[in-house]
């Protein structure tokens, strides 16, 4: 799906480079600069994307990591105050 996205965004700048071909130098510079910007936005947000997603996963691991101590101090106090009876 991103591959046809990327390929339909490459084919559209072309188009609109050649567009630009015919105005002249001024409008190629313009539409150049107009697709850095683009490409330079989209690898921000992509990067964004991927911290998000990299903090999410650490919030979920701590927080399992906190109910699995949290059950295990729960435990001791139970065997502690309850210890099993031996016959």
């Amino acid at each position: 799906m991103e591959k046809n996205c990327e390929a339909a965004q490459k084919a559209e700048e072309h188009k609109v480079l050649a567009d630009a071909k015919e105005q002249g130098k001024e409008a190629i510079a313009a539409v150049k600069a107009q697709i850095a910007q683009d490409h330079t936005a989209l690898a921000e947000a992509r990067k964004v994307e991927k911290l998000r997603v990299a903090a999410e996963w650490q919030v979920e691991k701590a927080r399992v990591a906190a109910e699995k101590k949290a059950k295990q101090a729960e435990q001791r106090v139970c065997v502690q105050y309850h210890p099993p009876d031996i016959y």
